[in-house]
């Protein structure tokens, strides 16, 4: 598609046209994906080299289960093809529809897509923002919450690929940006376990280029790896059963038994605003109960991030299916737009 020949202004469905074309070149682009994983496939799609009119570089780690490669992949395409405004705050939800059409199968709901890159993409500026996304989740088991039966001792698995995969494209763009003798702002976000990530991919970037600063750390709902998470709400469910047993015992004061929950709290040693970070903003809440609505149920409640500009803790307006709402809530909206602004990144 030549983007320079699109008639403007246009019609919405006019757009949304564009989308769906926009997302049959993908496919092609991308070729046979049967033998792919899904970082490989998030790798093909990520640009990690800078353009010269570049303004921003938004390095996204998602949570568990949102990996949404090519969604976030045809959102940034279209932005940078069409520009703002065309599908407004509709924009994610037609690309996510779009990839179902042009794939025949559904991509995972993305807490960052819907949430802080479609107010980037209502920008002005948006064909001037790129950005890349990676997975958070440091072991394969967990590649789909939707199955958690073959959870065990996975330790030895731990390998935190999206990060590694992070740090190398960062790599890319720091050079090709000094190439063009440029400048862009650099933001790291996350969702979920996404937030541990982005701490983890800070420090090393502070091995690889101690000098670099990082201009934005917008986290969302922050909580620990994954796997980890996932054992706590084990360990609960356990209790829980041993809670009834005792309970049926005759004669005996009954205990309470509490629903299982990731649980808020701060977390010093894992969620924290690193030193190499100029400014850092978490919202979080504690009121989710449908967690990643697989087999297991259980509450994902976020945490505080240690040392963060901006700590904004939301509990109204927010249902069952907080942890990934809490990314749209009207408070959220406004501190991204407000931490944006901030650093230029939108007017």
């Amino acid at each position: 598609m030549n983007c320079g020949q699109i008639p403007r202004p246009l019609t919405k469905q006019a757009a949304k046209d564009i989308l769906k074309t926009l997302a049959t070149q993908q496919k092609l682009r991308l070729g046979d994906t049967s033998q792919m994983n899904r970082h490989e496939i998030g790798n093909k799609l990520n640009h990690c080299q800078a353009k010269p009119n570049q303004k921003a570089f938004v390095i996204n780690f998602e949570g568990t289960g949102s990996f949404s490669p090519k969604t976030t992949d045809l959102m940034k395409t279209f932005m940078g093809c069409v520009g703002d405004g065309d599908l407004g705050k509709n924009l994610h939800y037609h690309a996510i529809q779009a990839v179902k059409e042009t794939y025949h199968q559904n991509e995972n709901w993305s807490a960052l897509s819907a949430g802080p890159l479609n107010q980037i993409a209502m920008s002005a500026d948006s064909n001037n923002i790129g950005w890349t996304t990676f997975a958070s989740e440091e072991t394969e088991v967990l590649a789909d919450p939707q199955d958690l039966r073959n959870y065990s001792s996975i330790q030895s698995q731990i390998f935190p690929r999206g990060v590694y995969l992070a740090l190398m494209c960062y790599r890319e763009f720091r050079q090709s940006s000094k190439d063009l003798g440029i400048s862009p702002k650099i933001i790291v976000q996350g969702h979920s376990s996404g937030a541990r990530s982005s701490v983890k991919f800070l420090e090393g970037l502070k091995s690889l280029f101690p000098e670099d600063k990082i201009d934005l750390m917008l986290t969302i709902d922050p909580v620990k790896e994954a796997h980890l998470a996932v054992g706590e709400v084990l360990s609960q469910i356990a209790g829980n059963t041993n809670r009834h047993i005792y309970n049926s015992i005759p004669f005996v004061d009954d205990v309470e038994i509490k629903p299982p929950n990731v649980w808020t709290r701060k977390q010093p040693k894992t969620l924290y605003k690193p030193d190499n970070v100029l400014r850092s903003a978490n919202v979080y809440q504690n009121v989710d109960t449908d967690g990643l609505k697989g087999p297991i149920k259980f509450g994902i409640h976020g945490s505080p991030i240690q040392g963060a500009d901006i700590n904004q803790f939301i509990s109204k307006d927010l249902g069952s299916d907080a942890h990934g709402e809490i990314t749209r809530h009207e408070k959220t909206k406004s501190i991204i737009a407000s931490e944006y602004k901030k650093i230029g990144l939108i007017p």
